[in-house]
């Protein structure tokens, strides 16, 4: 049985008629097989045949992006493809894109704007972006360069309120200002000043629900006040100790226990501490080192210390009738000693006062048949804190005075309290200090503080004791 063709026109794959003129036998395709079993085979490898000539003319992918959409091929019927979505947007973008270029290149050039109009234009501009106006500011002031070998040191710096932490309170806030501005000087001032200004802390304190007091107040409330205080100036070693020792006191309170009884606690504490450890220990020592001035004695101090200052007072009016002068060596930037001196002086006692450590040669170093001035015969110096290795950190300069004092054979004799020792241990005046702020520049910097170990005795609140038994009396201060 015979196969019918069909004479009608060949559908692409878009639908169109690819020739509206009727089709030559060779584009006619193969009809699917008839179900009649006489088909003759021979037909099937002619349709193989006629497939692979339509493979080789499909266009590639590069002809069919810029074809457009829906056009028909230029090669041989029913072999157009069909743009995929990708080459389709590929397609309308690069359109896009050249009709906007297009219109660019046609748009007529804008007017030329007059020098205000650009001004305004350009403030517009910027403040449609978001950004500020350039602002012409005057030089700023360079900081000293500290070499990197003394890096490590610290320096007092002033911190404006505005810049403080919000938990800052008002007393602490304060107390930072005068710190940083050296209107507090000695160790222990510093230290009262710190625990009074604490326990106005502990009195504004509320503890949040679901929290104790015991818990809560050392990191939402005591940190802040000491992370501010340590920046306005480095801690000494005694507020550090006292810092210590209210930490542990709070540890130790019940979480059970309110914030009434809590704050009565600390706030009893704290004056139990200020009345023993400050004031009868400033006693103690007092009278302790007034022993060691005898009648006729020849007293040398370098600047001002209150602990020698109560010293050479007490010792001329403990009633025994003592006579002995005085002479004041002071550091010639500070100048603390002509303070000391005046009030010596009024107080009757015999003062001298040295500006500057020339003094040391002629009340010290030189022979007393060289001189008329008589020869000194104790140096009483105030001590920062005492080290466990038994050298003194105090005052720039101290070291000089006993050292020069060693070298003529005059005992020296240091003033400290039991709570102002610790644990650590240097023997320069490298590892620990601090850096004046005002006296600092990229060519020098001066340092506050040195360190000695020409000591011969040291004078505490709990007695006398040798340099080398500093551990000894720190023991004894944490176990009272």
């Amino acid at each position: 049985m015979a196969t019918e063709t069909n004479t009608g026109p060949t559908a692409t794959p878009d639908g169109d008629a690819a020739n509206r003129d009727a089709p030559t036998p060779t584009q006619t395709p193969v009809e699917k097989p008839v179900d009649d079993s006489s088909a003759k085979p021979e037909q099937e490898p002619e349709a193989k045949q006629d497939n692979k000539p339509k493979q080789k003319q499909q266009p590639s992918t590069a002809e069919a992006v810029g074809e457009i959409p829906g056009s028909i091929s230029a090669g041989a019927p029913g072999s157009a493809k069909q743009l995929s979505n990708a080459e389709k947007k590929a397609q309308q973008k690069a359109e896009k894109a050249a009709r906007r270029a297009k219109a660019k290149a046609e748009a007529p050039p804008p007017p030329k704007e007059s020098p205000d109009q650009q001004k305004k234009g350009g403030r517009r501009a910027s403040m449609h972006q978001g950004s500020r106006p350039e602002v012409k500011s005057g030089p700023r002031e360079k900081k000293p360069v500290i070499p990197e070998c003394f890096s490590h040191l610290s320096m007092a710096k002033r911190i404006p309120p505005s810049q403080t932490d919000k938990d800052v309170h008002p007393a602490v806030l304060a107390l930072g200002q005068q710190m940083s501005s050296f209107s507090l000087t000695d160790s222990i001032g510093r230290l009262q000043g710190t625990l009074l200004a604490l326990q106005k802390v502990i009195s504004s304190y509320t503890t949040p629900q679901g929290s104790s007091f015991s818990r809560h107040f050392t990191p939402h409330a005591l940190n802040p006040q000491i992370d501010y205080l340590s920046a306005c100036r480095p801690m000494c070693f005694c507020m550090g100790s006292a810092v210590r020792w209210l930490k542990l006191k709070i540890s130790k309170i019940d979480t059970d226990a309110d914030d009434l009884e809590a704050k009565a606690v600390l706030q009893e504490e704290i004056e139990e501490f200020i009345m023993a450890r400050i004031a009868l220990a400033d006693a103690s020592v007092v009278v302790n080192a007034a022993e060691h001035i005898k009648d006729g004695d020849e007293i040398i101090t370098f600047g001002s210390h209150r602990l020698v200052e109560s010293t050479l007072i007490w010792a001329l009016k403990d009633g025994e009738g003592k006579s002995f002068s005085v002479t004041v060596v002071d550091d010639p930037i500070d100048k603390s000693g002509l303070v000391l001196a005046e009030k010596l002086s009024e107080a009757g006692i015999k003062t001298k006062y040295a500006p500057s450590l020339g003094g040391l040669s002629t009340h010290i170093l030189s022979p007393a048949a060289a001189t008329s001035t008589p020869r000194s015969t104790k140096v009483l110096l105030g001590a920062e804190s005492m080290f466990s290795n038994g050298t003194m950190y105090g005052r720039a300069g101290s070291s000089d005075v006993a050292l020069a004092a060693k070298m003529s054979g005059i005992p020296v004799i240091a003033l400290c309290h039991s709570f102002s020792f610790t644990e650590r241990a240097a023997t320069d005046s490298l590892t620990y200090n601090e850096i004046d702020p005002e006296r600092c520049t990229d060519q020098e910097f001066r340092l506050l503080f040195d360190v000695t170990g020409d000591i011969t005795t040291v004078v505490t609140d709990v007695g006398n004791a040798p340099p080398r038994s500093a551990m000894c009396v720190l023991k004894r201060w944490e176990d009272i």
